[in-house]
């Protein structure tokens, strides 16, 4: 079979790798064992702002998982087109479940083919047949906004076949028929309350700071800085603060601006 490519070009193989968990990761057992009780639910969706953390998260539960058939996209701005989407969407199942999604790759392959009226039901007839359950995780699916692009994901969480799996990753709800899914009961959610650090998971955080605090004076003033944020707050009966949910695999600038105003007002001198 040749190539790939889609509308727009030659595909980004790079974008159906499931991304490196970058080093200094707070692991995350109470976030990635939820990932792992809502293996029977068709959906799962990660939602929160820029900076939570929800690509790594998914990162490490897919790097983390024993079964192999796990499809990745990172989506970005380029693929809000249905040819190019499903392009790389059926791709991305073909390399774990090939008889499932080479007759969607071959459909799309005809300029003329509408995506949703031939390529998307070839896929879900051919996972309907799959041995295997597949996991299809669709990081940063806001970048899509074209409604051809959303319309028809819907149509496929609507029609999704038993051995497929969907986890979206987005920084708002995506209008994919969520309300639909949720009053079902086929949709597990992660939000910004449950990204947000917990203060073990702060301390973890603190003490891999700290191993920079000889060599980076940027970094180490953040450390003592979000020390002094938490403290407070450190009895198991109160939450950690918000800042402290989006710090994971931050720069040190980054880190700065995330403490930002509201906990500078601690600092001596301060009201």
């Amino acid at each position: 079979m040749s190539r790939p490519t889609g509308t727009g070009g030659p595909l980004l193989r790079t974008k159906l790798l499931v991304p490196a968990v970058p080093a200094g990761h707070v692991p995350r057992p109470r976030l990635t064992a939820r990932l792992d009780a809502a293996e029977d639910v068709p959906v799962t969706a990660v939602t929160a702002g820029a900076g939570w953390g929800k690509s790594t998260l998914l990162a490490a539960w897919a790097r983390g998982r024993t079964d192999g058939s796990l499809a990745w996209v990172s989506l970005d701005a380029g693929d809000d087109d249905p040819g190019r989407f499903w392009t790389y969407l059926a791709t991305a199942l073909a390399a774990v479940a090939p008889a499932a999604a080479d007759p969607a790759l071959r459909a799309l392959a005809v300029p003329s083919v509408d995506p949703l009226e031939v390529a998307v039901p070839e896929l879900l007839n051919g996972l309907l047949g799959a041995p295997d359950r597949v996991v299809l995780v669709l990081d940063d699916l806001h970048e899509l906004t074209d409604p051809r692009v959303t319309e028809g994901l819907e149509f496929l969480l609507d029609h999704q076949p038993p051995a497929l799996r969907v986890v979206l990753a987005a920084r708002a709800e995506p209008p994919v028929g969520m309300a639909r899914l949720r009053a079902r009961g086929r949709l597990a959610e992660l939000t910004v309350d449950d990204l947000r650090f917990t203060a073990a998971e702060a301390d973890l955080l603190l003490a891999g700071l700290g191993a920079a605090d000889r060599t980076n004076g940027e970094l180490a003033a953040a450390a003592r800085l979000l020390r002094s944020t938490l403290a407070p707050r450190r009895p198991a009966q109160r939450p950690a603060p918000p800042a402290a949910g989006r710090l994971d695999n931050l720069s040190a600038r980054q880190l700065l601006g995330v403490i930002g105003a509201a906990s500078r007002r601690r600092l001596p001198g301060r009201r």
